[in-house]
């Protein structure tokens, strides 16, 4: 069985989401906004060990604390492959106007579109929803969504940056996210949960 865990870190708040498989006692750190050491020492309080870190996207505010959990944990780095290079580009990345220090990160898996993880018997979908960045994901297991900067609750993700693309952001939501059911539980990079269905109705960018 899954398990999903949250811890808000960093100066922008950013959600580090902790997926665990309850039988194999391995886990996904999903995003590493800062402080490795505290998302490590969560992990291990909760009894699981790191399988793999995953990003939903290549910004410093949720890359800030990977070297770190890396350096701990030895495990890999997944991000879509549309980002392996441009996550550690400081245009990008968007420390080149943020006061930020970004170690070197190393995509050891590129992930695309569609494709199937696994967590013990567990299956996580990836789904490429490109327009907050050219490759963003979120990631779908059951009947619960990790969004990313792609949708938030009432909102989605800002576009003035690199590769960033407002009418490529609706279609991916729409085409992507929307067609999921209404009681999907969303689980967004920044603020509170919310559902598609909710979102379906109410979020004004939707609409």
């Amino acid at each position: 069985m899954l398990e999903l865990k949250k811890i808000v870190l960093g100066k922008l708040y950013t959600n580090c989401y902790i997926l665990g498989d309850t039988e194999s006692k391995e886990a996904f750190v999903i995003d590493a906004p800062a402080h490795g050491d505290k998302i490590n020492d969560y992990v291990r309080e909760l009894g699981w060990s790191v399988k793999a870190i995953i990003l939903t996207h290549g910004h410093f505010d949720h890359i800030l604390g990977v070297s770190r959990l890396v350096e701990l944990t030895g495990a890999p780095v997944y991000i879509h492959e549309a980002e392996a290079e441009l996550v550690n580009d400081k245009s990008f990345n968007l420390t080149a106007y943020f006061i930020a220090d970004v170690p070197e990160i190393k995509a050891e898996k590129k992930l695309c579109d569609g494709e199937i993880l696994t967590l013990g018997e567990n299956e996580i979908k990836v789904i490429n929803t490109p327009g907050h960045t050219v490759g963003g994901i979120c990631l779908l297991f059951g009947d619960n969504l990790i969004s990313g900067d792609t949708l938030f609750e009432n909102s989605v993700g800002k576009i003035d940056h690199p590769t960033g693309d407002m009418a490529l952001e609706i279609k991916s939501i729409k085409e992507k996210l929307l067609t999921l059911p209404d009681e999907t539980k969303v689980f967004p990079g920044h603020g509170a949960e919310t559902t598609i269905g909710r979102e379906r109705k109410e979020n004004m960018f939707l609409v």
